[in-house]
């Protein structure tokens, strides 16, 4: 029992010291002194400017560690920051962050984030600095209703930085992440459900050398969701009148086509995402797509083929082309596919009465003709 006591004792002198050092630092030791060590190491080490607003103060929960109320990142020669972070607690080694040690680690919780338009929140990473090399990982974030999940690791940032990311989103709200990336006048919009995969590498310190440096691969998969400013089944019925030389009704005044599920890859090379293997089910038809979308340019090149379900519609795929600018693409029947469907059709039903007023005639004729018909 005497030991026990012995060793509780220092146990508990041990807690003490610990709550007197934390005291100290807490009350004796002023954090905006880091400020300009932290700004210069970043400016030295990646040439962005780091701005931070309003006074540092101690952080305590969920570990000891400075807290600050505001920054930006701006990249070299531009004068709009691409980075805004609020409410930041970060935690690590002082004496590393004090003496510029060229390895640091420590962890960063962001209550809002904010790169270009798109806006994270209750962002936790742990970063590491080591050989000029900057990794965050894991790297988790609540992200428009689902979540953002994954590793960042990016070199060269004093020279040509690179970046490698393997990112993934789940349950995320594709509407509103739409519309703070593309604004408020965009003619098409999709909303859905959306689980998507990013695995790519970019160069570069701005946005448009990000995007036309972009390599790599995505793969998505959209549930319960609405291609808003697109009726499919009004292109389906339109098809089906002009194939039967019938008058085309103008198209509704609200266009929607509801969905079940959007799957598909995509390959990125220098900013441009290509797919031949594009799927969309919904309750009436399947649609297949390929073509690309130009990330930088903002426009997009697809060809699709609207397969309908029900048996008293046409029975071939209608073909239909999506160019254009993405925010206002034009969406148009394939008329010339369309022209060799119908003279298909047509020569299919005159070879179909020929062959039945064949059947008619002496077996040597028959022969002769299916012959001819059918060489």
């Amino acid at each position: 029992m005497k030991i026990l006591r012995i060793i509780l004792s220092l146990v508990g002198l041990l807690v003490l010291l610990c709550i007197i050092v934390i005291a100290g630092i807490v009350f004796f030791v002023d954090p905006n002194k880091l400020k300009p060590v932290i700004i210069e190491e970043v400016k030295k080490e990646s040439g962005y400017q780091l701005t931070i607003e309003g006074p540092l103060s101690w952080a305590l929960y969920p570990r000891l560690g400075v807290h600050i109320d505001k920054l930006t990142l701006t990249a070299p020669n531009q004068t709009a920051a691409f980075v805004e972070c609020s409410n930041i607690n970060m935690a690590t080694s002082l004496t590393d962050l004090l003496t510029g040690q060229e390895k640091l680690e420590g962890s960063v919780r962001i209550g809002i984030l904010r790169l270009y338009q798109l806006a994270a929140e209750n962002t936790y990473v742990d970063v590491r600095w080591h050989n000029k090399v900057l990794t965050l990982e894991p790297l988790q974030a609540t992200f428009y209703g689902g979540t953002l999940s994954g590793k960042i690791e990016a070199t060269h940032l004093s020279a040509k930085p690179q970046w490698n990311m393997n990112l993934q989103l789940n349950q995320v709200q594709l509407k509103p992440l739409l519309k703070d990336l593309n604004g408020d006048h965009a003619k098409v919009n999709l909303s859905a459900i959306s689980d998507v995969k990013w695995v790519v590498t970019t160069t570069g310190m701005t946005r448009d050398e990000w995007i036309n440096n972009l390599n790599g691969a995505m793969t998505l998969k959209l549930t319960n969701g609405a291609i808003e400013g697109i009726d499919f089944n009004y292109l389906v019925t339109a098809a089906n009148d002009l194939i039967h030389a019938r008058m085309v009704e103008m198209p509704p005044a609200t266009q929607i086509t509801y969905f079940h599920n959007l799957s598909g890859s995509f390959i990125i090379k220098n900013g441009v995402m290509e797919t031949n293997n594009l799927l969309l089910e919904s309750p009436s038809f399947t649609s297949k797509a390929e073509g690309n979308l130009n990330l930088l340019a903002q426009r997009i090149d697809y060809h699709l083929q609207i397969q309908p379900l029900q048996e008293d519609t046409i029975h071939w795929a209608v073909p239909v082309l999506v160019t254009g600018e993405w925010q206002d693409p034009s969406v148009n029947l394939d008329k010339v596919a369309l022209e060799k469907m119908a003279v298909e059709e047509q020569l299919q039903k005159v070879k179909s009465k020929v062959q039945t007023e064949v059947k008619k005639l002496p077996e040597e004729a028959n022969k002769l003709i299916q012959k001819l018909i059918n060489p």
